[in-house]
């Protein structure tokens, strides 16, 4: 963060080793009017994309393009979840919270295709989600061409609780977007209103 401040705010690049080799205010600030001549690009704010059919891919998001490809049918790359809900649970409220997920989130309703041997990531209007009972296996490959890329279950359990589980690929989510998601759909299912979306990864990929 104070690398990107420092980038943004004072227009030159400061790795994070010289930052450590320099604790003191004084030092850092020795330092940068020593490079400062030595001007790196300024800093350009990431830009909402024009809407295109395709978008280019981030270089973490092709790599496990190709090696879903090499195991297909491999789970390494799935990121599941369980959550124990404490209190009656609205069914309906449930999905339409999910469903304003996916409304929200391009990653969400977005697929990967191979377009002239380049990967490249489709962002659709509309994907439908099922919430699933706990039956059939639920942590299961997925079929990167065919979105969403999530799945939700939704399991009573004895007395009072459920049991909320939801599994992602990892090429459209990590640990923190995973926690961001939870606590929005908590959000949503309360009603509660959230700020708008002003750009999406995509944007940051090709950025």
């Amino acid at each position: 963060l104070l690398v990107t401040k420092i980038h943004k705010e004072l227009a030159v690049k400061v790795t994070l080793a010289e930052i450590f080799k320099r604790p003191t205010v004084r030092g850092l600030a020795e330092y940068i009017s020593h490079i400062a001549k030595e001007r790196y690009t300024l800093y350009r704010p990431i830009e909402k994309l024009e809407t295109k059919e395709y978008y280019a891919l981030s270089s973490a998001q092709k790599r496990m393009y190709f090696l879903h490809q090499v195991e297909p049918g491999g789970l390494v790359y799935n990121m599941p979840a369980v959550v124990e809900l404490v209190g009656p649970v609205d069914r309906n409220k449930f999905e339409q919270a999910f469903l304003g997920l996916v409304a929200r989130h391009e990653s969400l309703r977005t697929s990967f295709h191979l377009i002239n041997e380049e990967p490249v990531q489709r962002v659709h209007e509309e994907v439908e989600l099922e919430i699933e009972e706990l039956g059939s296996p639920f942590i299961r490959p997925f079929d990167l061409s065919r979105p969403p890329l999530l799945r939700v279950g939704l399991t009573k359990l004895e007395g009072n609780k459920n049991l909320l589980m939801f599994d992602m690929h990892h090429i459209i989510s990590d640990g923190i977007s995973r926690r961001i998601l939870l606590e929005e759909f908590m959000s949503l299912y309360d009603d509660k209103l959230l700020s708008v979306l002003k750009i999406h990864y995509k944007d940051f990929a090709e950025w």
